[in-house]
């Protein structure tokens, strides 16, 4: 690096106030990528690949060994040490924050029916929420499809708890067994920790932090770690599923409140199969249970 090429230059100062204005290292690389930049190998952007030049010590014109600056280069920097350290602490990684508790029960329960992508949890400002089929790096899906999650999930809150509250309906439901072994209770909530690792993976794509290949090396791992789970839950049997489960419409939906999103999902995903959401029609802004196709196991 003793010469500067100047349209490198140009890209490196442009990546350089973007990042320190606050803008993701992935929404560059994303840019640039469908300019058709490429980059000085001649291949597509990635966040490993720009970060690596942004946070070096060439480019505030420092030698550095195994990441640590050991002396002044020989060359001409392009931006001042300062800068260079305001980069680093920028790109940082972010320290882990405390999780809220999880507002959207029925993420993953869903499916997009233009592509059959399962739908996810999508907030907007304002803190309206959605499930979406979201398109863009990682989550692989269309984009077409967007619903409303207080009448979504009222939806379907009524519906199972008004089939419940039929003894006829009930005693049919009643059928649907649980294993009884309290393995399965492990197995379930360590299906839902795999499940939820999948989802922060997918944000941490669509945000910038890992890149393309370890993206797709990582969902693999999980979602074969998510198939063995679920194999081995489909081959255990026991006890009815609604043991605990009260009796009438008002005691269901107080429990349905009380007992949170392991309860509602239990309900959910042993009497429904996948919950496939279709296009909107002409009115976008008030939920439409018309759009919504809900197939029973029983």
């Amino acid at each position: 690096m003793t010469e500067h090429v100047a349209d490198e230059v140009v890209r490196a100062l442009e990546a350089v106030e973007r990042v320190l204005a606050g803008e993701s290292i992935w929404s560059i690389c994303t840019h640039w990528n469908a300019d058709g930049v490429p980059t000085v190998m001649g291949g597509p952007w990635t966040v490993q690949t720009l970060s690596s030049i942004l946070t070096s010590g060439r480019i505030a014109g420092l030698r550095a060994h195994k990441g640590i600056v050991v002396a002044k280069g020989r060359w001409e920097p392009i931006i001042t040490e300062a800068k260079r350290d305001d980069l680093v602490a920028a790109l940082a990684p972010k320290r882990s924050r405390p999780r809220r508790g999880r507002t959207y029960p029925l993420t993953g329960l869903m499916r997009c029916g233009m592509c059959g992508a399962p739908l996810r949890s999508l907030a907007r400002e304002g803190g309206r929420r959605s499930y979406a089929c979201r398109k863009g790096p990682g989550p692989d899906g269309c984009g077409s499809i967007r619903i409303q999650a207080l009448g979504i999930e009222r939806y379907v809150r009524d519906l199972i708890c008004g089939m419940l509250a039929d003894p006829v309906t009930r005693a049919v439901m009643a059928s649907l067994g649980e294993p009884a072994n309290n393995g399965h209770a492990a197995l379930a909530r360590q299906l839902r920790a795999v499940e939820s690792k999948l989802q922060r993976l997918v944000d941490l794509y669509t945000e910038g932090d890992i890149d393309r290949a370890t993206f797709r090396a990582r969902r693999d791992d999980i979602e074969e770690e998510a198939g063995t789970i679920r194999a081995t839950l489909a081959n255990r049997t026991g006890r009815p599923v609604l043991a605990d489960v009260p009796g009438t419409f008002e005691d269901l939906v107080s429990a349905w409140d009380e007992r949170g999103i392991d309860f509602q999902r239990r309900l959910i995903e042993t009497l429904m199969h996948p919950i496939v959401v279709n296009p909107a029609g002409a009115v976008r802004r008030t939920f439409d249970p018309g759009r919504v196709e809900i197939t029973l196991r029983a």
